[in-house]
This record gives structure tokens, sequence and C-alpha cells, in this order.
């Protein structure tokens, strides 16, 4: 099996965005993308809701944190096998996010307007739990954060909050989601990185053999579909277009120049949400031309 990676991002304002003049709050990173191990990808959707309103940073802070965090762990242990190491990434992810943001506020103090959102917020809190001190700074920045760490052997997902991870493996030929929905999370609800203990929200797994297809998404994308069949259907045929041309870095050009007009469309006619989409894709294509899996 080829070790040849490739990994393709896009993110796209949402329709309803540009209507409202708002920014998008989503963001992407990632690293690894020159033919060697680990590869690390994360996207980010930051909160809407004007109490949120540093969320646009919020989320590119998260993506920053989670490949720093992914990354000095694995050289910590490239096996991924310490015990409690997940929780402690975890942790260490947060921890990172939250040093980002009190530098951002350092460099930028919330405004007189600003602090005024902060103070009319208190009064919406719905939990009980033990109050971070730094919760009413952090707040604004409010974002989830997906991500991924992907080795000769194994890969490990990460998630906290709202979004999806979709993967494909030649073992198995099914489109699948890595980590299925939280039934706790109702309507527009969703864990956030803002929230007190968010370490504990995370869900993790770890898959072996590698999938040779892993999307990221965030929910604008899912939502945009009328049911879950129809998302893994878009899932399924951004897959193919890879394999497509005769040669699979033609594919990877194709995906890549067509993608953003591709979400953007999708934003349209569907959710109105930003739409962020990151796909790691290993090149298969001697295999699927010999017939062989």
């Amino acid at each position: 099996m080829s070790d040849k990676w490739k990994i393709i991002a896009e993110s796209i304002i949402g329709h309803s965005h540009v209507r409202k003049n708002l920014p998008n709050q989503d963001a992407y990173t990632y690293s690894g993308d020159n033919g060697e191990y680990p590869i690390i990808s994360s996207i980010a959707d930051g909160h809407g809701g004007k109490d949120y309103f540093r969320s646009d940073r919020g989320s590119r802070f998260a993506c920053d944190a989670a490949i720093a965090s992914l990354s000095n762990y694995y050289y910590q242990d490239p096996t991924f096998s310490t015990p409690h190491m997940c929780d402690a990434i975890c942790k260490e992810i947060l921890k990172e996010w939250k040093t980002y943001i009190l530098e951002d506020i350092r460099k930028y103090p919330f405004s007189g307007e600003e602090s005024e959102i902060i103070e009319g917020g208190k009064s919406s809190r719905k939990f009980n739990l033990p109050m971070d001190p730094d919760y009413e700074q952090i707040r604004p920045y409010g974002s989830t954060v997906l991500a991924v760490i992907i080795t000769k052997s194994y890969a490990v997902f990460f998630q906290l909050g709202d979004g999806d991870i979709i993967s494909y493996g030649s073992q198995d030929h099914i489109f699948s989601k890595v980590i299925p929905a939280d039934d706790n999370m109702i309507g527009n609800e969703t864990y956030s990185l803002c929230m007190p203990e968010s370490w504990r929200d995370f869900k993790v797994k770890r898959l072996e053999p590698v999938p040779e297809f892993i999307m990221l998404s965030t929910d604008g994308y899912a939502n945009s579909f009328v049911d879950e069949s129809g998302f893994i259907t878009a899932a399924r045929d951004l897959h193919s277009f890879f394999y497509k041309a005769e040669d699979f870095d033609i594919g990877v050009t194709s995906v890549q120049s067509n993608l953003k007009e591709w979400l953007t469309i999708t934003s349209q006619k569907g959710s109105g949400d930003d739409i962020t989409v990151c796909m790691i894709v290993r090149d298969t294509s001697d295999s699927i031309r010999s017939g062989k899996e």
C-alpha cells in the first residue's frame, strides 16, 4: 500500500453570514503534507451568537492548540500507548487554547462594548460546575474542535462538540462516522472548549489499520443535507473524484480547484452556515488499476 498522502482543505463563509456581514467562524490547519509521519489535521467551528464575538479567533486558536498538543505528545511517545495519554492530550489542548486566548486579550483588550456583552451574558449560564477563573474572558472565543493524528500503523481521532469525521477503508469498503453523534446534545447545543472542565467532554477513537480516506467537516456541511445518508453520499462522491482521473495527482488538483465552489453552492442551497472540510487521502490508484485492495 502506498504511503503517499494528500491533504485537501477549504473553508467558506456561509451564505447566511455573507448576508449578515459576519466573518467566517470556522478554521482549519494541518501539518505533515510532505510524505512524512505524523500527519496531523484539525478543524474548528466558532460559536454563533453575540456572546461569542471573538469565536472566529477562538476557532483558529483551537486548531493551533490541537496541532501543537498532538505533535508534542507524539514525539514523547510515537506509539500513543502511554496510559491516560489521551486524557492528557485533551487537557493540553484546552491549556494551549487558553494560553493563546489570554495572550490575544493582552494584545487586544476588550472594548467597552465587548465588556458590556460579557457582563450581560453572565445571567445565561446553564451549568453549576466549578467555575474556571478565566471563564468570562475565554467564553467570547468559544469553539468546537476536531483533530486527527495519522501514523503508518494507526490513527487517533479527537472530537469536542459538533461536526463530523468520516472514514473509508479498503478492507470494509464502508463510509462511516468515526465518532457517532452525541445523543445528549439537543438541537443547536454543542460541547465547547469554553465550558468548565471541557477536556472531559472530548470523544476519542483509535483506528488500526489507518483508513485510506478521512474527512473532517464542520456541522454546516452535514446540516446542508436532508439526512445522514445524503451527507455520506457526498463524502463518497468526493472520495471518487480523486481516482476518476488517470493520475492521482490530477484528481487531487481537480478537487482542490473545485472544492471552494462546491462548498459555496452547498451552503447556499443548504444550511447557509460556514463550511470547512479537510480531507486526508492515500494514493491507492495503483491497487485500483490493478484490481487489488
